[in-house]
């Protein structure tokens, strides 16, 4: 049998149970008294599921425009209250934009930190992160928008992004078509000025079935042939076709001219004038008694030639005269 436990030992056990159950008892209270404590806690932690970007502060003002849409989007899927939407952004914060946010929060009163909303809390980080003039030019940019040579799809993509910094020019459904309708092609405006559209959608729409329809009206583009001028041609023919015109055709450095003489019947080579063929005559000097393999002359200034005659051979003056 197990020994029994001394009475000391039983009240020293009994002391530590009360003082557990207190402490249990004692964390029930504080979150009943704090609701909203615990309430925040499981918003954000249901935020966090939906993989929220971050925010930095460096990326300039159109990503920070990016990152308030991406946060909305997610607080459409989840129940919560204007103070849970700053809380789950403020725990988004991270590096410069988080430095900024703790020494913009200790500048605040209690009453305005309690107050909170989360319409002022994207209007503060707007002045911060998106000045006044970028604003300002991307207004005018809107205003002076206009299609141009854009597709009516590119133009009424530019023409949403724009229109996000001009509310107040386009804050209703008609005012919005109205000036998609006043910033399109004339040929385009034209057709569509008769039909009294006041709806966005569907100018957008009819914009587009009135360019199609533009664009299938259009006459085919010429084909434009070139002709390139060709490397026998002529350049004084001014630019004639000479396409039944022979090429000429340069003759290789070791390979003799081809020249339209008769055929020699006695030598059978091509050439005018007198044949030197087994006529004991050099060919190299034209004088008789040896032939060009032996001719003295060889490796001097050529020599002059004699009798007013042309004679002509085919057969180079290394070829020997045969008896």
């Amino acid at each position: 049998m197990p020994p029994r436990r001394a009475p000391a030992d039983q009240q020293n056990m009994m002391q530590e149970f009360i003082t557990a159950m207190q402490g249990i008892f004692q964390q029930q209270a504080q979150g009943a008294q704090n609701p909203q404590r615990n309430n925040t806690s499981i918003v954000v932690e249901q935020f966090r599921r939906y993989n929220p970007p971050r925010f930095d502060g460096r990326s300039g003002p159109l990503a920070m425009e990016e990152w308030i849409r991406e946060l909305e989007r997610i607080f459409e899927h989840i129940e919560c209250t204007d103070a849970h939407k700053v809380s789950c952004a403020v725990f988004q914060f991270c590096e410069d934009a988080s430095h900024w946010w703790d020494s913009y929060k200790r500048s605040m009163t209690e009453q305005a930190r309690q107050g909170l909303t989360w319409n002022r809390f994207k209007e503060i980080v707007t002045n911060q992160y998106f000045p006044r003039s970028y604003r300002n030019q991307k207004e005018a940019e809107f205003l002076d928008l206009k299609q141009g040579e854009l597709s009516t799809t590119d133009y009424e993509r530019k023409f949403n992004q724009l229109s996000r910094y001009a509310t107040r020019l386009v804050n209703t459904n008609d005012q919005k078509a109205d000036r998609f309708l006043r910033g399109l092609r004339p040929e385009i405006r034209g057709i569509l000025a008769a039909q009294g559209i006041q709806d966005y959608a569907l100018a957008v729409r009819r914009a587009q079935e009135v360019e199609a329809g533009l664009e299938m009206d259009k006459p085919p583009p010429k084909n434009i042939v070139r002709h390139e001028k060709r490397k026998w041609e002529d350049p004084s023919d001014g630019g004639r076709d000479t396409q039944n015109k022979r090429e000429r055709v340069e003759p290789k450095p070791n390979e003799a001219p081809q020249l339209s003489y008769p055929q020699c019947p006695k030598c059978n080579k091509h050439h005018h004038g007198k044949c030197l063929y087994r006529s004991g005559i050099c060919y190299y000097c034209h004088e008789p008694g040896h032939n060009a393999t032996m001719c003295p002359h060889k490796g001097r200034k050529e020599p002059e030639k004699r009798g007013n005659a042309r004679l002509y051979h085919m057969g180079g003056p290394d070829e020997a005269e045969k008896p």
